[in-house]
């Protein structure tokens, strides 16, 4: 796909990360359009989530309005700060991470428990050489590609939204894969992969399917065409919204 795309000239983002994009990164994210450009992003918005996110780790409901305006300051100062550091993303992060004390929030965190160890594979991965280039306006663009074809795997589309979603694979022992046969776990991972892809489109879904895939035969050592049906997914849901059967 990606090779055809290219010879049609065809803009295209490939979603391939090692994190989450859950709430903090999202919100870390917001936090990059507005040190970027003010009037794209509510302060107060950003602003909201961390004082819920502090406030649920101390374990009250609420601070005093003197407290709150202290907490709001600080989170400015910050964020103001940190603008010195927008042109290289893996200094922006580790200096917000650093400034608010994210890890002696998070590390023990029992709301969102494995927040602090997605956010160490965040770091890990803006580190390397192919985010050299990586400033936090293209950090906070991530998920929301303009004009452009995102290619993503099934695991990795968590946290993006579309409008348009097109499922390719959709064939019995490919999704679910024949490995969920035996095993009711996996099976049921599968279907949530399911679900999460379905809900990222905001308008359309559209699933596809092969009836024949050409295939290595290792005991014979040649490609053969090998038969097969649509995925018991494509055929749930043409059943429960297909209104032209």
């Amino acid at each position: 796909m990606q090779k055809s795309l290219c010879f049609g000239d065809i803009p295209y983002y490939i979603s391939r990360h090692n994190f989450e994009r859950t709430d903090f990164v999202k919100w870390l994210e917001e936090c990059s359009v507005w040190i970027n450009n003010k009037e794209k992003a509510s302060f107060d918005d950003i602003f909201q989530y961390w004082e819920t996110l502090v406030l649920q780790h101390q374990n009250t409901k609420y601070k005093s309005e003197n407290d709150r305006l202290k907490m709001k300051h600080q989170l400015l100062c910050v964020l103001q700060d940190s603008i010195a550091f927008k042109d290289e993303l893996n200094e922006w992060i580790k200096y917000i991470l650093s400034e608010l004390r994210i890890k002696d929030l998070l590390i023990d965190s029992d709301i969102i428990p494995d927040e602090w160890e997605n956010l160490k594979s965040l770091l890990e991965e803006v580190a390397e050489d192919k985010y050299s280039d990586f400033d936090t306006n293209k950090f906070s663009k991530i998920g929301k590609p303009d004009n452009q074809i995102t290619i993503s795997t099934r695991h990795s589309s968590k946290g993006l939204e579309f409008e348009v979603v097109i499922m390719m694979g959709m064939e019995e022992r490919h999704f679910p894969g024949w490995w969920t046969d035996n095993d009711p776990e996996a099976l049921r991972e599968s279907n949530r992969i399911c679900f999460v892809c379905v809900s990222r489109a905001k308008r359309v879904c559209i699933l596809m399917h092969s009836n024949y895939y050409n295939e290595m035969d290792y005991r014979y050592n040649e490609i053969r065409c090998k038969r097969y049906y649509p995925s018991r997914y494509l055929l749930q849901l043409k059943q429960k919204y297909d209104r032209h059967p």
